[in-house]
């Protein structure tokens, strides 16, 4: 696995894992051990989750991931922060890559960015909303 890879949790083991958690496609980003810290991207723009936006370009072409979703969804964002995948890598299916603008967005932006897993991440969000 290298930065900047785009994986996906292979569809006969989603069972396995908290769905939420691995509902998307992500970034690899580094690894710690056996964990895997990377970026998951979504559709969402709501300013709630205070998502980061990706532009065309960060995205390499011909690959199964790549910008914007569908009409409903011409965009791609990345939730702002590293977060701790517990998965194996053979678990997992390669499905695209960013571009070297990409990942260099991703780096000037790592200031910003937590390490933590989704359940804590989401947690924050709900506290900073004011949702119980």
């Amino acid at each position: 696995m290298k930065r900047g890879e785009i994986y996906r949790l292979k569809k006969e083991f989603q069972k396995d894992y908290h769905k939420k958690s691995f509902n998307h496609s992500f970034v690899f980003w580094e690894d710690s051990g056996i964990d895997i810290n990377g970026i998951m991207i979504t559709c969402s723009d709501n300013p709630m989750y205070d998502n980061k936006r990706f532009e065309e370009n960060h995205f390499e072409p011909g690959h199964e991931i790549g910008y914007g979703k569908s009409a409903d969804y011409p965009e791609s964002y990345f939730v702002p922060a590293f977060l701790l995948k517990k998965v194996k890598f053979e678990q997992l299916d390669f499905v695209g890559r960013l571009t070297q603008d990409g990942v260099d967005y991703i780096e000037k932006l790592r200031s910003e960015l937590e390490y933590t897993d989704w359940e804590t991440h989401m947690l924050e969000i709900k506290k900073r909303s004011g949702k119980p």
